[in-house]
Parts: C-alpha cells; sequence; structure tokens
C-alpha cells in the first residue's frame, strides 16, 4: 500500500470513530445534585467524575451537574468536594437519564496534639524602684527615714545638721515627692526644707523608692518620685513574737531602743495584734574639731495594729502617733547675704558651744497622729471590694 493509500485509511477510521460516537446509541446522560449530607445544602463547583472517560464536571449554583454524551455500559463515577469525604458509585447505563445524587459528609480532620512553649521576656521598665529590707533595712536602723534612704541609688538627703534629714530623690524634694505611710499620703514633709518626715523607719520591714515616669501614677505630686513605708502583715496563727533594737551612738551620747511584741488569738481564729514603741535620746552632735550646737533630739513613737480576717473578708484598724521635740543647728539660720558669705568662708560656725543634751531654740516640737481603717471582702464570682480609710 502507498503513502495515499494509508493516508485515505486512516482518514476513514477517523471518520468512523467519530460517527460512533455520535451514534443514537451513545446519547446518555448521568445527572443529579451534589449536597451537604448535615446542612442539606447545595455544593456549588463540587467535581464529578468519570474514571473510565477520565472526564470531569463541576455543580452549578444549584449543586447540579450533568454529564451527556455516555454509551452504555458501566461507570465508576466520583465525587469530591474541599472539606468533605469522597463518594464513589458504580452505575450501569442502559437507558437515559440516570440520576445519581451524591450527600457528602464534612470530612473529620483530627491534629496530632500542639504543644506551645516559651520563655517570658521582660518588658521594658516603666519604672525603677529599689528596696531596703531584711539585713539591708537593719544596718539603717536608728537613723530617721532621710537618712536610711540615702542607701539606695538616686536618692539623698537634705540636712539641716544631723537631726534634720530630708529626702532628695534625683534632685527633688519636699511637694515633688510623695510618701505613702501605710498606704496613707503623708504631706508634712513638705512644708520646706527643714521639715522632715514624721515616720519611725522601726514601724515598717521594707522602704522602697519608686522613681521614673511611672511614679505619676501615684499623683501629680510625685513628679521625683514615691517613697513607701510598708509595715508587716499582722500575724494570724496563735502565739507570740516579738523584737527588740538597743542601739547606743557614741556620736550624739544617746541611742534608740525599740520593741515589737504580736500575737494572734487562740480563741478567735483569724484575729492579729501588733504594739510597738520606740524612744530615741541624742544630744549635740560632733565635728571634727568643734560641737555642731543645739542638735540634739528627743522622740518618743508608739504604734499598734488590731485586725480580722477569713478566707473572703478582713478588716484592720492602724494608729501610730509620732512625737518628737529637735534642736535645729543654730548656725543654720542667716538673717543677711552677708551672714551666709561670712558662714561659707568660716572654717567652724559662728555658735560654738559645749556639748549638752539640752535642746535650745531654735526647735521643732512636733506630733503626728495617723488613724487607718482598711477591709476587703471577695465576691464569689471572683470581685474584690476595698475600703480604706485614712
Amino acid at each position: 500500500m502507498g503513502r495515499k493509500g494509508f493516508l485515505i485509511g486512516c482518514w476513514l477510521a477517523s471518520y468512523a470513530w467519530a460517527y460512533g460516537q455520535s451514534a443514537p446509541g451513545c446519547d446518555l446522560a448521568i445527572r443529579g445534585q451534589v449536597n451537604d449530607t448535615q446542612s442539606k445544602t447545595h455544593l456549588i463547583g463540587g467535581a464529578v467524575y468519570v474514571r473510565e472517560l477520565g472526564r470531569a464536571v463541576s455543580a452549578n449554583e444549584a449543586g447540579e451537574y450533568a454529564i451527556p454524551g455516555l454509551c452504555p455500559g458501566t461507570y465508576t463515577v466520583v465525587c469530591s468536594y474541599v472539606g468533605h469525604e469522597t463518594d464513589t458509585a458504580v452505575v450501569t447505563l442502559r437507558q437515559s437519564p440516570v440520576v445519581l445524587d451524591f450527600d457528602l459528609r464534612e470530612e473529620k480532620i483530627l491534629l496530632n496534639t500542639v504543644t506551645v512553649t516559651g520563655q517570658p521576656t521582660a518588658a521594658s521598665p516603666t519604672q525603677v524602684i529599689g528596696t531596703l529590707e531584711g539585713a539591708a533595712l537593719d544596718r539603717t536602723r536608728g537613723a530617721s527615714l532621710g537618712e536610711s534612704l540615702k542607701d539606695l541609688t538616686g536618692v539623698n538627703s537634705l540636712q539641716t545638721g544631723p537631726s534634720v534629714s530630708k529626702p532628695v530623690i534625683q534632685g527633688l524634694h519636699s511637694n515633688r515627692i510623695l510618701i505613702l505611710n501605710n498606704g496613707i499620703r503623708q504631706e508634712g514633709q513638705q512644708w520646706g526644707s527643714e521639715h522632715a518626715p514624721e515616720i519611725d523607719p522601726f514601724v515598717a520591714t521594707k522602704l522602697s523608692v519608686v522613681k521614673g515616669a511611672a511614679a505619676v501614677r501615684y499623683g501629680a505630686d510625685a513628679i521625683g518620685g514615691v517613697i513607701i513605708v510598708e509595715p508587716p502583715a499582722l500575724r494570724r496563727e496563735a502565739g507570740l513574737a516579738g523584737e527588740a533594737n538597743l542601739i547606743g551612738m557614741s556620736n550624739g551620747r544617746g541611742g534608740v531602743t525599740s520593741a515589737t511584741l504580736e500575737g494572734g488569738s487562740r480563741k478567735l481564729a483569724g484575729l492579729g495584734w501588733r504594739a510597738q514603741g520606740t524612744f530615741k535620746r541624742l544630744g549635740d552632735a560632733q565635728a571634727a574639731r568643734y560641737v555642731l550646737s543645739n542638735t540634739g533630739l528627743r522622740e518618743v513613737n508608739f504604734s499598734g495594729a488590731l485586725g480580722y480576717g477569713r478566707d473572703r473578708y478582713a478588716a484592720e484598724l492602724f494608729y501610730s502617733r509620732f512625737s518628737t521635740d529637735l534642736g535645729i543647728l543654730q548656725s543654720a539660720h542667716v538673717s543677711s547675704l552677708g551672714d551666709l558669705e561670712r558662714a561659707i568662708e568660716s572654717r567652724q560656725p559662728g555658735y560654738v558651744a559645749g556639748f549638752t543634751h539640752r535642746i535650745n531654740n531654735p526647735r521643732q516640737r512636733i506630733s503626728h497622729d495617723l488613724l487607718k481603717l482598711k477591709a476587703h471582702y471577695h465576691f464569689r464570682s471572683g470581685g474584690r471590694l476595698n475600703l480604706q480609710y485614712g
């Protein structure tokens, strides 16, 4: 057979195949709907695939599909949709149309256990807190509040002789510093440079200084910082406990004695109490070559607390009295600019007398009373109600 005969044969074969496909016996069809089993909604775009022919169609907006032009025979029809289980059906075509609906179930995807672990990262601090407690606080016992805080970074003191020590935080003092004594704002020290805080450091087991921008959350008067004086929590368990301090000072030829006694009730669980007292007596302080005249002091302080608490509520009553009689360095007072210039140029104070425990003018006689009541209640829903009166 020549080349021309071969081409004619191929054309006849392709014509016969095409005629057979459009023959009356190959006009059968499969049609139906693709739905969700649970919601009964139509699955638009569901794929229906005839495996033997490699033909696939998609369901329309009504979830309907149609596969026309099929010859009689047996076909494997596969239906699939994203997120659903695939369904397969075997259909034998002898007449048309054959209705084949697919109801697909949602596919259950089970993931393995996911464990998320991490390490906490410290947020950038918005405030700087310095604290004195434990052994560090014990080393300052006997000193005034202003002198005790000088061990903290950024804290100094403004002194008028050794008897008046006013805390300075980053160069600010008086009404630029807030003092919280047992949660109550104490503002007596804001009067001037010669008014020290009326607080006995022995009432506290922790002294804190808050510096930085976050200090202003305590109020506009805390722009320089906040000094927080925190007494210990009341004893709840039954029994007694106490502490006594006896401190002697060669400079001033005096000393300090302080005692604390606390206990809890055996008959009434949750009831606790504490009593504390301090006595301080000093004469004139001594410099290297002379006496700082009229710098003695006499101080008597007392505090007491009574409280009762259970699982969901507690109440506490606190009272303290600070009383001192102190002398102000006599040479610290000047009446003119000339007096100030002479005091700066002089090698020693203009007035120097012999040592004495006597307190003369100029002097301060100070008494400060603090009464505080606080209570709280925990609701079963998780809320908390706080009450404080000072």
